[in-house]
């Protein structure tokens, strides 16, 4: 139990019945109403703790429907928390003015000081409760910051390391290099246009691997260079579609690197030649980018620790509280990327 917790407790249980018992009677409101013992217990000591126990409970409602609608937009502590006392002292006074004036009404006698210096009464427990709470809330709230950042920091210096071992990969480099020496010799137009996409894809990764989001549009363009490389290795054996509905990728954001992660674990992990083809498909609407292959698994086992897809999730979830949709239907290995609005 954390102790905003204990807070509530302490406050919902002793606190706001203790209010209700003593603001009355230090402003004089019993004294004034006169009523004998058993009758001021439940012509006025009960009404006041019930109109505590309301005043508080909708000023907690109140205080968690704003905090977050405002402090998004300015991303202010203080002007946030100005402006929802100012709404809490306002409605605290609406209340307890309606609920005092019926108290007095119903016993005959009204007093428009004890009526006011009552309500200003509560008005300040209002004020000082709530203050206690928010620095408990502040309190805990930057806490469970410094948690997600570094949550965040380690699951992303995870799959910043995961998308450099899978690019420079010494085998990878290897791979290059003999490809690109040996169009040097047959093709040099072909050789050219391979270095070039080479060099777009490490320069993609040194300026975007510390970035949390990029644009959509620059995804696609990444996967497309490079998977170009692949073409060129594999040639006929392997295929890249995209389809884009009717949307606009630059007003869409994904994680870096997270759909070359997708396209190169479906072409690591299945079967294909230049007679069965692996075709690779990436599709884009207004919620998800999916990619999906069709199964066909390799002879060979070759083992999988399934980082990369574990990270882009833990990602997903640390940013944007959102989960990737990972599904294996009709023997395709579908897997949908929830898009952020830009």
């Amino acid at each position: 139990m954390t102790i905003k917790n204990h807070i509530e407790i302490i406050v919902k249980s002793l606190l706001i019945p203790l209010a209700g018992i003593c603001i009355p009677f230090f402003t004089g409101l019993y004294q004034y109403l006169g009523y004998p013992a058993l009758q001021t217990i439940f012509y006025v000591l009960l009404p006041c703790i019930l109109i505590s126990f309301f005043i508080w409970e909708a000023n907690i409602k109140i205080m968690r429907q704003l905090r977050n609608k405002w402090y998004r937009k300015d991303r202010n502590v203080y002007s946030d928390f100005t402006r929802r006392i100012i709404i809490h002292i306002l409605f605290t006074f609406l209340i307890a003015l309606v609920s005092l004036l019926l108290i007095m009404y119903i016993a005959g006698r009204i007093d428009h000081g004890i009526l006011f210096k009552t309500c200003a009464a509560i008005i300040v427990f209002v004020i000082i409760v709530s203050c206690i709470y928010e620095i408990i809330y502040l309190t805990e709230e930057r806490e469970t910051s410094t948690l997600k950042a570094e949550e965040l920091n380690y699951a992303k210096s995870e799959a910043e390391l995961t998308a450099l071992k899978n690019q420079i990969d010494p085998h990878f480099i290897f791979n290059s290099i003999n490809t690109l020496s040996y169009l040097i010799k047959t093709s040099p137009d072909v050789a050219y246009l391979f270095n070039n996409n080479l060099a777009t894809i490490y320069r993609y990764i040194l300026f975007n691997k510390d970035k949390e989001f990029v644009l959509l549009k620059e995804e696609l363009e990444f996967v497309s260079h490079h998977f170009y490389l692949f073409r060129i290795r594999y040639e006929k054996a392997v295929n890249l579609v995209i389809e884009i509905a009717d949307v606009k990728t630059e007003n869409y954001l994904v994680p870096p690197i997270s759909l070359q992660l997708l396209v190169e674990n479906a072409i690591k992990h299945n079967e294909f030649t230049d007679e069965s083809p692996i075709s690779i498909l990436i599709q884009v609407n207004n919620n998800y980018v999916t990619v999906k292959n069709k199964i066909v698994p390799k002879k060979y086992f070759i083992p999988s620790s399934k980082i990369g897809l574990h990270n882009l999730s833990n990602r997903y979830r640390i940013l944007t509280k959102k989960e990737i949709i990972i599904e294996s239907e009709a023997g395709y290995f579908i897997v949908k990327l929830p898009l952020l609005s830009y």
